[in-house]
């Protein structure tokens, strides 16, 4: 029987259910291109990999060709209204989730978040839904030069938490978390909630929610 001593999260699509802040942000950037207001289903699909990345990638699907200076200016305008109500209609994908937090830690095992999510928005939005104490580590986004998929941010917080591999379990939402995970050798398991449907087709464990993780995080193998 494996314990696993240290537990990291990834934030968006995992803790919290963000995308209906980022697609109001998203869709109020791209009123000064004329783009007429995008589902927050079509939103999802490109959430991940670093806001840079995840705006790249949402103006290819639309066909949009920017410079790069243009796509950085955007980038710059999003994070602007982003930060001002990063927590305006977001919420907890459980409303248990503090209860639940506070329970591994009463389990003696630490928890962290790794995410690539800017730090002031994340601090924000963890600090809005009170659960930011709870976090031993927090690795951002603009934390390192690189992001996830990129094994170093996992590895970092693991550093922080003074966390063997062994004893470390990842919970993450989306195919990147996954690879990050892979490259780091770190045990991950998905929640079946997230923005990331794709990740449903690996043949990997997965919590349906929160409280399972309780239950299952001393008996994975």
């Amino acid at each position: 029987m494996k314990k696993y001593k240290n537990v990291i999260f990834d934030l968006d699509g995992t803790l919290i259910d963000t995308a209906p802040d980022i697609a109001r942000c998203i869709n109020i950037m791209l009123q000064k291109r004329s783009v007429p207001p995008l589902d927050i289903e079509i939103i999802r699909r490109f959430i991940g990999g670093g806001t840079d990345i995840f705006i790249k990638k949402l103006y290819e699907a639309l066909k949009i060709p920017l410079t790069k200076d243009e796509l950085s200016e955007d980038v710059r305008k999003y994070t602007d209204i982003y930060r001002m109500e990063p927590a305006k209609t977001s919420k907890l994908y459980d409303m248990n989730t503090s209860s639940i937090l506070a329970s591994l830690i009463n389990e003696e095992i630490k928890i962290g978040i790794c995410t690539n999510k800017i730090t002031e928005i994340t601090e924000t939005i963890l600090k809005y839904f009170k659960i930011y104490d709870f976090f031993s580590i927090i690795v951002c986004g603009d934390s390192l030069p690189v992001k996830k998929p990129d094994p170093l941010p996992l590895l970092t917080t693991m550093k922080q938490m003074n966390a063997k591999t062994k004893d470390t379990l990842y919970v993450g939402d989306t195919q990147i978390d996954l690879k990050c995970c892979q490259l780091a050798k770190v045990s991950f398991i998905g929640v079946r909630w997230g923005m990331d449907k794709e990740l449903m087709k690996q043949p990997i464990p997965f919590i349906n929610n929160f409280r399972e993780l309780v239950d299952i995080i001393s008996v994975l193998k």
